[in-house]
């Protein structure tokens, strides 16, 4: 609880320190600290039994998902008025956010796998169910037929309408939430390693990181991202701070915007 507590006053620290910088580079930064500090207290969350506790680091993670989808987004729409080094820091910045979302939509989907599962069993059941039901069911009308079950010739199109008790439908949306979430992280990641490819600014950048860190996967423990994100913000203020009073340098290839 105390670790909780600790890196939820850290994160609220940053985003505070975040919505008082005009420096557009200083404050994505900072609202990236924020969310890893976030993201390291869904961690210590305590709860009294493993349900509420996997609810309360979801809701923790997808929020943190959110927000770090949302400042990526606001920093990557550039104007006129943007500083020449905004451009040169927004690839790599949105690199380093890529890899931080997927990784987060991969622990929402992991989360939420075992009860995908078992959701997928029940599904199974419920369907030969109902298709048995519906067999049972043709057969009797069969014997009983009547006019409205026949298919008019002049008719161009036929619609079909499924309907399904509410508990399947729920079931079947719960489905779709969660592989969403698995789907998504690996759609991410491949952007954030394509715009590596064709970036040797992002490249260097990724590959000094994965030196000191280690190879970061969409699936690492969120610890490792977090060490790896914290690095990553670390060197971008870093490089930032000492250069940002000259012109940035210029890549041989153009970085992915």
């Amino acid at each position: 609880r105390c670790l909780y507590d600790f890196y939820q006053s850290v994160a609220k620290s940053q985003k505070r320190k975040g919505d008082a910088e005009t420096d557009r580079v200083n404050r994505i930064l900072l609202y990236l600290d924020m969310a890893v500090y976030y993201i390291l207290s869904a961690k210590h969350v305590s709860s009294v039994s493993p349900g509420s506790l996997g609810n309360r680091q979801y809701s923790i993670i997808r929020e943190t998902n959110e927000i770090v989808k949302k400042v990526t987004n606001s920093f990557s729409s550039v104007s006129e008025g943007c500083s020449p080094w905004h451009f040169h820091m927004l690839s790599r910045i949105k690199n380093l956010s890529l890899r931080c979302q997927s990784t987060l939509l991969y622990h929402l989907y992991h989360i939420r796998s075992q009860n995908a599962f078992k959701s997928y069993n029940m599904l199974v059941q419920m369907d030969a169910q109902i298709q048995e039901e519906q067999q049972q069911h043709n057969g009797s009308a069969g014997n009983n037929p009547s006019p409205g079950s026949s298919v008019h010739s002049n008719s161009n199109q036929s619609v079909t309408v499924v309907t399904m008790p509410t508990k399947v439908y729920e079931l079947q949306r719960q489905q779709l939430k969660t592989l969403h979430s698995l789907m998504w992280s690996h759609r991410i990641w491949q952007d954030a390693a394509k715009r590596a490819d064709i970036s040797t600014t992002d490249l260097a950048f990724i590959s000094g990181l994965e030196k000191v860190c280690g190879q970061l996967f969409l699936d690492a423990p969120l610890e490792k991202m977090c060490a790896y994100m914290l690095t990553g913000i670390a060197w971008l203020r870093a490089e930032y701070e000492r250069e940002k009073g000259r012109p940035p340098p210029v890549s041989k290839r153009a970085a992915a915007v």
